[in-house]
């Protein structure tokens, strides 16, 4: 049975931006943002920092313009921990041109793969993967290893041998997960969806990193 993935590309376009400045993924929380301060896409780190549901700078602990601390009430102990968080923040405007010839490569760096069938761009923000042979998540592995040597990408990826429904859950799950890490054990994040969508699904509660 064939194996179809999701890959997230909205925020993995931040894990690229990023990897091109020359920083690790993995230690740097970087967002790009809108001309009006909307928060288009950010690392894994960022996401971890400030909260998965932060879609503003406004709603960010600190002004970004000269970064002092906004945030009101916090200990001693939390506003260190925040200073630490600021000195490894990163907020860039978004380039269209540019995010969209990312999306072309990594479109036609999946196409090299020898085990990826075919390769479709669901919309700016996901791209879909057919897999030419039934996958293990070794496999699977293997390519997020490819992707991410190759262009510096971290990204969520979610497969089933059942649906698009399927992947696009796995994918979310995926997310879920690497929010719930702790921001020094990023692993690339895979997950696979084979039965029904009401059977084990699980939910992480955001977790404050600055508190």
């Amino acid at each position: 049975m064939k194996t179809r993935a999701i890959i997230e590309f909205k925020d993995t376009y931040a894990s690229m931006e990023c990897h091109e400045l020359g920083y690790q993924t993995k230690e740097t929380a970087l967002a790009i943002i809108s001309p009006t301060g909307h928060i288009l896409s950010s690392t894994p780190l960022f996401r971890k920092a400030y909260g998965s549901n932060t879609a503003h700078i406004d709603q960010l602990p600190f002004n970004i313009d000269d970064l002092s601390i906004t945030a009101r009430g916090l200990s001693k102990k939390a506003k260190s921990n925040l200073e630490d968080w600021i000195a490894h923040t990163i907020i860039l405007p978004m380039d269209y041109d540019k995010y969209f010839t990312k999306h072309q490569e990594l479109l036609h760096l999946l196409a090299e793969s020898p085990i990826v069938e075919s390769v479709q761009a669901l919309t700016y923000k996901t791209v879909k993967i057919h897999f030419s042979e039934a996958l293990n998540d070794e496999h699977i592995r293997q390519l997020q290893g490819f992707i991410l040597a190759q262009a510096g990408i971290y990204s969520y990826i979610g497969t089933s041998t059942v649906s698009d429904r399927n992947a696009h859950q796995a994918l979310e799950w995926a997310k879920l997960d690497v929010n719930g890490r702790s921001h020094n054990d990023h692993k690339p994040a895979i997950f696979h969806r084979s039965k029904g969508l009401l059977g084990g699904f699980f939910h992480h509660g955001n977790q404050e990193s600055i508190a």
